[in-house]
């Protein structure tokens, strides 16, 4: 058992049910990391599901570790681990079983066990220090509880950036690489699959709308308009790639 901090959610977030305490963390599985966390995000489905009240969904149970944009180094690795070994930075997202016949055909993020890995549980990895071990915390969430200083992932959830990264502080600004900023991206590279003709429209300009208009200029987009109601989002998204912007805040209500 390994010595930890995490925000424990005992309640929801809006009962001033998250707390920062002192946990134990287990060790690795066969097929699982020790990771030090350097940085994680905090995206909107962290305050979502900390939000709803115990037992409200099957994905509604208290006490957990939320968070699913960390980064951070390996401390330790289960004998059946190829991807990553101590030291080595890493950066980390969602878990999936790569058995069924989707995650065969590559598309991982349509896991048939997606909700069950990544929201379901309690999956057993942290312990409440002050209470002698008990009661067990969940971990796991979107494969790795990343509002915790250490935690356990399984292998599928780790990309090895030793050859992307160079010191502490660019592992910590790839953190959000986890979800929102391949949520943006990947939406207009992969499943839209803008090419330079096209005209992307954006609605909304915060991590993963930012994510997507820096995806349509990769793609080489002929014209990317962005709205949003801030204007400093709307200066970041002309700064990040947009040709155009509309500010929502001038618009009125149509209805």
């Amino acid at each position: 058992m390994e010595a930890g901090k995490a925000i424990v959610c005992h309640d929801t977030l809006t009962n001033n049910g998250w707390r920062m305490e002192e946990v134990g963390v287990r060790q690795p599985g066969d097929d699982e990391l020790l990771v030090e966390m350097v940085a994680t995000g905090v995206c909107h489905t962290d305050t979502l599901i900390g939000s709803l009240p115990g037992g409200a969904a099957p994905i509604a149970f208290y006490p957990r570790v939320l968070g699913h944009e960390g980064s951070g180094y390996v401390k330790k690795v289960g004998k059946g681990v190829t991807v990553a070994q101590p030291g080595d930075p890493v950066l980390l997202s969602f878990a999936f079983c790569r058995d069924c016949e989707v995650c065969k055909a590559g598309h991982h993020s349509h896991c048939d066990s997606f909700n069950e890995l990544n929201f379901g549980g309690p999956h057993r990895v942290f312990t409440l220090a002050s209470k002698s071990g008990e009661p067990e915390v969940g971990g796991a969430f979107f494969g790795q509880s990343s509002f915790a200083n250490l935690s356990i992932v399984r292998q599928c959830s780790v990309v090895n950036a030793k050859d992307l990264v160079f010191n502490r502080t660019e592992l910590q600004l790839f953190a959000p690489l986890g979800c929102g900023i391949q949520t943006g991206a990947g939406t207009v590279l992969n499943a839209a699959q803008a090419k330079a003709n096209d005209v992307v429209l954006v609605m909304g300009l915060g991590g993963v709308g930012l994510s997507a208009v820096m995806g349509a200029r990769i793609a080489g987009c002929r014209r990317v308009v962005g709205l949003d109601r801030i204007e400093s989002r709307l200066k970041l998204a002309k700064d990040l790639g947009c040709t155009d912007v509309i500010d929502g805040s001038n618009l009125g209500d149509k209805s």
